[in-house]
């Protein structure tokens, strides 16, 4: 997890010089990437399996497992990676408004 983390870092960091000032802007729309393109698809897929091990492996447990919350987890970390995705596009194409 160090590594990872490191090179994530590194990532953030390696992108523009020191003085270029650019930098925030840049550092900033590189986390936004990583959020909605890796750690909410991942953690989303995640919540998928888990709800499917609710519903089939351990309803046998505990037959009251409330399993709906992972699919719903799911679908929201995906919805918001979407919507993180749309406003990239239109930030992106420079889209000033409704016309």
């Amino acid at each position: 997890m160090v590594s990872g983390l490191t090179r994530a870092f590194e990532t953030f960091a390696a992108q523009r010089a020191w003085n270029d000032p650019d930098v925030y802007w840049i550092s900033l729309t590189t986390l936004i990437n990583w959020v909605g393109n890796v750690i909410l698809p991942v953690y989303a897929a995640a919540q998928v399996a888990l709800g499917a091990l609710r519903i089939g492996m351990f309803s046998y447990i505990h037959p009251t497992s409330s399993w709906m919350r992972h699919f719903l987890a799911a679908g929201l970390c995906l919805m918001v990676s979407g919507f993180l995705r749309l406003a990239e596009f239109f930030v992106i194409h420079g889209t000033a408004g409704v016309r």
